[in-house]
């Protein structure tokens, strides 16, 4: 039995797309359900980023909404860098895949702080250890000095609670 192609135009197709990334249509559930869709929302800034979030989802939640979801008790979504090296907000489940596929990244071409393979393995030990969310300040301990100051320079923020590791 032989199947016909289908024959799509370019309207269907980008109907399909507006559709598969909740740009048209009823969105999804909630913001944490349009994240997983678009595997994390581009968030430079974050206030754009989940008002992006806020229109691809059903429920029509505020920015306020979701800000106290990114840093309150049902912290269901997180916001990191990402894809593309740049910060993004994802639904909290889909951020370990985030991690574990950087190791599958080519090398970014921009200068910058760069994540030293042990480093990663002692934040992933981190992570592994938790039995829920974790912070900022949760990682701190495994981030050498030098690193977090490169950081702040590139950043513009302070360094903060990062000790010094060996070979520092």
């Amino acid at each position: 039995m032989t199947s016909k192609p289908i024959e799509l135009d370019e309207e269907r197709v980008l109907w399909f797309r507006a559709r598969r990334t909740h740009l048209a249509g009823p969105g999804g559930d909630d913001a944490r359900a349009a994240a997983r869709r678009v595997l994390g929302a581009q968030s430079q800034q974050l206030r754009p980023s989940l008002h992006a979030l806020c229109l691809r989802s059903a429920a029509r939640e505020t920015t306020r909404t979701l800000e106290a979801r990114l840093v309150g008790d049902a912290r269901d979504l997180v916001r990191t860098w990402g894809q593309r090296e740049t910060v993004h907000v994802y639904a909290v489940e889909d951020w370990p895949l985030v991690v574990a596929a950087r190791a599958e990244w080519a090398p970014p071409a921009r200068p910058g702080p760069r994540l030293e393979p042990a480093l990663v393995k002692a934040a992933r030990r981190v992570l592994a250890a938790s039995d829920g969310a974790i912070t900022r300040d949760d990682l701190l301990p495994v981030v050498p000095r030098a690193y977090a100051r490169e950081l702040a320079r590139h950043t513009g923020s302070e360094e903060t609670g990062a000790r010094a590791a060996p070979g520092d």
